[in-house]
């Protein structure tokens, strides 16, 4: 990978933060059963970003009907590039 600027270092970290949230977040929720105002907020902010990646997943690539469609297909490409878990097609990862 080339050199990164500053944003995309920023967007990055911050990227990586949500995530240890929402990690956080499920397991006190594991823990406790309870959610509190700050955790949903998370949980909420995460169905968001996996609606969009799943929805990003459904477009044929590089055909935009609108500014989300972009957003979409830029979440779904953020949760491919994080998944731990390899999935050979585009299926199977949207099945996963």
């Amino acid at each position: 990978m080339g050199e990164l600027d500053f944003t995309e270092y920023s967007l990055r970290l911050g990227e990586g933060l949500f995530a240890d949230k929402v990690v956080l977040a499920l397991s006190r929720f594991q823990h406790t059963w309870t959610v509190d105002r700050d955790e949903r907020q998370t949980f909420k902010r995460a169905r968001g970003f996996l609606a969009e990646a799943i929805e990003g997943g459904k477009s044929p690539h590089a055909t935009f009907r609108s500014s989300q469609d972009a957003v979409s297909a830029k979440a779904f490409t953020h949760a491919v590039a994080a998944m731990v878990t390899p999935t050979p097609s585009k299926e199977e990862f949207l099945d996963y």
